[in-house]
Protein backbone atom coordinates (compact mmCIF):
# COMPACT_ATOMS: atom_id res chain seq x y z
CA UNK A 1 0.00 0.00 0.00
CA UNK A 2 1.45 3.35 -1.06
CA UNK A 3 1.49 6.20 1.42
CA UNK A 4 1.02 9.86 0.59
CA UNK A 5 3.88 12.29 1.04
CA UNK A 6 1.98 13.87 3.93
CA UNK A 7 1.73 10.49 5.72
CA UNK A 8 5.43 9.79 5.23
CA UNK A 9 6.50 13.24 6.46
CA UNK A 10 4.15 13.01 9.45
CA UNK A 11 5.67 9.60 10.34
CA UNK A 12 9.21 11.04 10.14
CA UNK A 13 8.32 14.13 12.21
CA UNK A 14 6.54 11.97 14.81
CA UNK A 15 9.59 9.79 15.39
CA UNK A 16 11.99 12.77 15.39
CA UNK A 17 9.78 14.46 17.99
CA UNK A 18 9.65 11.30 20.11
CA UNK A 19 5.86 11.00 19.96
CA UNK A 20 4.78 7.38 20.40
CA UNK A 21 1.77 6.17 18.44
CA UNK A 22 -0.94 4.02 20.01
CA UNK A 23 -1.10 0.50 18.51
CA UNK A 24 2.36 1.01 17.00
CA UNK A 25 4.78 1.89 19.82
CA UNK A 26 2.50 0.73 22.63
CA UNK A 27 -0.96 -0.77 22.76
CA UNK A 28 -3.94 -1.83 24.84
CA UNK A 29 -1.86 -4.34 26.82
CA UNK A 30 0.81 -1.77 27.70
CA UNK A 31 0.94 -0.15 31.11
CA UNK A 32 1.21 3.66 31.08
CA UNK A 33 4.78 3.45 32.41
CA UNK A 34 5.77 1.40 29.35
CA UNK A 35 4.47 4.01 26.88
CA UNK A 36 7.24 6.58 27.27
CA UNK A 37 4.73 9.36 27.97
CA UNK A 38 3.76 8.68 31.59
CA UNK A 39 5.31 11.77 33.16
CA UNK A 40 3.97 14.03 30.39
CA UNK A 41 0.40 12.75 30.52
CA UNK A 42 -0.38 11.40 34.00
CA UNK A 43 -0.76 13.35 37.24
CA UNK A 44 0.13 11.61 40.49
CA UNK A 45 -1.28 14.44 42.61
CA UNK A 46 -4.78 15.19 41.36
CA UNK A 47 -8.01 13.62 40.21
CA UNK A 48 -9.26 10.08 39.95
CA UNK A 49 -9.15 7.99 36.79
CA UNK A 50 -9.60 4.43 35.68
CA UNK A 51 -6.52 2.39 36.56
CA UNK A 52 -5.10 5.00 38.94
CA UNK A 53 -4.25 2.42 41.60
CA UNK A 54 -2.14 0.31 39.22
CA UNK A 55 -0.35 3.38 37.86
CA UNK A 56 0.38 4.70 41.36
CA UNK A 57 1.60 1.28 42.57
CA UNK A 58 3.99 0.92 39.62
CA UNK A 59 5.24 4.48 40.11
CA UNK A 60 5.90 3.74 43.80
CA UNK A 61 7.75 0.49 42.99
CA UNK A 62 10.01 2.29 40.57
CA UNK A 63 9.72 0.77 37.11
CA UNK A 64 7.85 -1.44 34.63
CA UNK A 65 9.34 -4.57 33.06
CA UNK A 66 9.90 -2.77 29.73
CA UNK A 67 9.91 0.80 28.46
CA UNK A 68 9.83 2.78 25.23
CA UNK A 69 13.21 4.32 24.34
CA UNK A 70 14.76 6.22 21.43
CA UNK A 71 17.74 4.73 19.60
CA UNK A 72 20.36 6.17 17.27
CA UNK A 73 23.29 4.45 15.58
CA UNK A 74 26.62 4.55 17.34
CA UNK A 75 28.44 7.15 15.25
CA UNK A 76 30.66 7.40 13.39
CA UNK A 77 32.41 4.03 13.77
CA UNK A 78 29.53 1.79 12.70
CA UNK A 79 27.21 4.12 10.78
CA UNK A 80 28.62 5.78 7.67
CA UNK A 81 27.52 9.33 6.92
CA UNK A 82 24.37 8.91 4.87
CA UNK A 83 23.36 11.56 2.37
CA UNK A 84 19.83 12.17 1.04
CA UNK A 85 21.06 10.96 -2.37
CA UNK A 86 21.93 7.61 -0.80
CA UNK A 87 18.52 6.70 0.66
CA UNK A 88 18.58 3.19 -0.84
CA UNK A 89 21.71 2.43 1.18
CA UNK A 90 20.25 4.15 4.24
CA UNK A 91 17.15 1.96 4.04
CA UNK A 92 19.35 -1.14 4.24
CA UNK A 93 20.62 0.11 7.63
CA UNK A 94 17.13 0.91 8.95
CA UNK A 95 15.66 -1.63 11.37
CA UNK A 96 12.01 -2.36 10.64
CA UNK A 97 9.20 -2.62 13.18
CA UNK A 98 9.47 -5.89 15.04
CA UNK A 99 13.24 -6.22 14.50
CA UNK A 100 14.92 -7.77 17.53
CA UNK A 101 17.38 -5.95 19.75
CA UNK A 102 20.30 -7.79 21.35
CA UNK A 103 23.01 -7.00 23.85
CA UNK A 104 26.42 -6.85 22.13
CA UNK A 105 29.03 -9.44 23.06
CA UNK A 106 31.58 -6.65 23.64
CA UNK A 107 31.80 -2.85 23.81
CA UNK A 108 34.08 -2.75 20.75
CA UNK A 109 32.14 -0.71 18.14
CA UNK A 110 33.18 -2.91 15.22
CA UNK A 111 32.04 -6.10 17.01
CA UNK A 112 28.44 -6.86 16.06
CA UNK A 113 28.23 -10.27 17.73
CA UNK A 114 24.91 -10.61 19.62
CA UNK A 115 24.89 -11.93 23.17
CA UNK A 116 22.00 -14.15 24.24
CA UNK A 117 18.30 -13.78 23.58
CA UNK A 118 16.54 -10.63 22.30
CA UNK A 119 16.11 -7.89 24.93
CA UNK A 120 13.64 -5.74 23.01
CA UNK A 121 12.15 -4.86 19.65
CA UNK A 122 11.95 -1.89 17.31
CA UNK A 123 8.46 -0.35 17.22
CA UNK A 124 9.04 2.55 14.75
CA UNK A 125 12.00 3.70 12.69
CA UNK A 126 12.81 6.24 10.03
CA UNK A 127 15.60 7.99 8.21
CA UNK A 128 15.79 11.47 9.74
CA UNK A 129 16.36 14.35 7.32
CA UNK A 130 16.91 16.70 10.27
CA UNK A 131 19.80 14.53 11.47
CA UNK A 132 21.59 14.23 8.13
CA UNK A 133 19.74 11.10 6.96
CA UNK A 134 20.66 9.20 10.12
CA UNK A 135 18.54 6.22 11.10
CA UNK A 136 16.51 6.75 14.30
CA UNK A 137 14.09 4.43 16.03
CA UNK A 138 11.72 3.92 18.94
CA UNK A 139 11.83 0.54 20.67
CA UNK A 140 10.38 -1.38 23.60
CA UNK A 141 13.32 -2.49 25.73
CA UNK A 142 13.78 -4.41 29.00
CA UNK A 143 13.90 -1.92 31.86
CA UNK A 144 17.42 -2.75 33.08
CA UNK A 145 18.79 -1.66 29.67
CA UNK A 146 16.84 1.61 29.31
CA UNK A 147 19.65 3.87 30.46
CA UNK A 148 21.13 6.49 28.11
CA UNK A 149 24.32 5.27 26.49
CA UNK A 150 23.39 1.58 26.60
CA UNK A 151 24.60 -0.06 23.39
CA UNK A 152 22.45 -2.59 21.56
CA UNK A 153 22.45 -4.45 18.27
CA UNK A 154 19.43 -4.04 15.98
CA UNK A 155 18.55 -6.34 13.09
CA UNK A 156 18.48 -4.56 9.72
CA UNK A 157 18.30 -5.83 6.12
CA UNK A 158 22.08 -5.21 5.90
CA UNK A 159 22.88 -7.09 9.13
CA UNK A 160 23.26 -6.02 12.75
CA UNK A 161 23.61 -2.29 13.51
CA UNK A 162 25.06 -1.01 16.79
CA UNK A 163 22.64 1.52 18.30
CA UNK A 164 22.63 3.59 21.50
CA UNK A 165 19.77 4.39 23.91
CA UNK A 166 19.11 8.15 23.96
CA UNK A 167 18.36 10.27 27.07
CA UNK A 168 14.86 11.18 25.85
CA UNK A 169 12.42 10.04 23.18
CA UNK A 170 13.03 13.27 21.26
CA UNK A 171 15.67 12.91 18.55
CA UNK A 172 15.34 16.38 17.08
CA UNK A 173 13.64 19.62 18.06
CA UNK A 174 13.69 23.14 16.65
CA UNK A 175 13.87 24.40 20.24
CA UNK A 176 17.33 24.82 21.78
CA UNK A 177 18.20 22.25 24.43
CA UNK A 178 20.41 22.60 27.46
CA UNK A 179 23.45 20.36 27.19
CA UNK A 180 24.88 18.30 30.03
CA UNK A 181 27.50 21.03 30.43
CA UNK A 182 24.80 23.67 30.98
CA UNK A 183 25.07 25.49 27.65
CA UNK A 184 22.54 25.77 24.83
CA UNK A 185 22.92 23.66 21.71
Amino acid sequence: MAHSLTEVLTWIARIEAGTPLYNVDFGPDSLPAESGILLDRVSFTKGCYLGQEIVARMHARGHPKQQLVALRPLAPATSPALTPEDLATAALHQPVAGAHLFRPESETPADVTPKGDPVGAITSSTISPMLGSQVIALAQLKHDLCYPGTQLLAQTPAGLLRMVVQPTLTSWSSLPRISDQGGLH
